[in-house]
C-alpha cells in the first residue's frame, strides 16, 4: 500500500520527480567509482591512511605535544603514534584520579 502512494506523489509533483531523479542519478554515478575502489583494492589503505593522518592531526594539536613519532615498528611490535612532550609523561593516575606510584 504505501509502495502504491509514494508512485501516486511521484507521478503528480514535479519536486517529488525531482528528488527521485536526483538520488537515482548520484547513487548510478557514485556505483561504478566505489566498485572500482573495492575491486582495485586501495579503498581500505586509504581509507586507513586519511584515519592515521587525523589521528596524528589531532595529538598534535594537544597543549604539551611537542611532536608525534608515527609507526615505530619493533620485532613483534608496531606502535602507531607516539606523542613528544616537554616535561615527559605526567603523573599516573588511577581509576579514581589519584596519583599512582610509577
Amino acid at each position: 500500500m504505501a509502495s502504491g502512494s509514494l508512485a501516486l506523489v511521484v507521478r503528480h509533483s514535479t519536486f517529488a520527480v525531482g528528488v527521485v531523479t536526483g538520488v537515482f542519478l548520484a547513487m548510478a554515478g557514485a556505483l561504478p567509482f566505489i566498485l572500482l575502489l573495492i575491486a582495485d583494492g586501495t579503498l581500505n589503505s586509504r581509507l586507513g591512511r586519511m584515519v592515521e593522518d587525523c589521528i596524528g592531526e589531532g595529538l598534535r594539536k594537544l597543549p604539551g605535544v611537542v611532536h608525534v613519532i608515527t609507526d615505530v615498528s619493533f620485532e613483534r611490535l608496531n606502535v602507531d603514534h607516539e606523542p613528544a612532550c616537554q616535561g615527559g609523561p605526567g603523573p599516573r593516575r588511577g581509576p579514581e584520579g589519584r596519583d599512582v606510584a610509577a
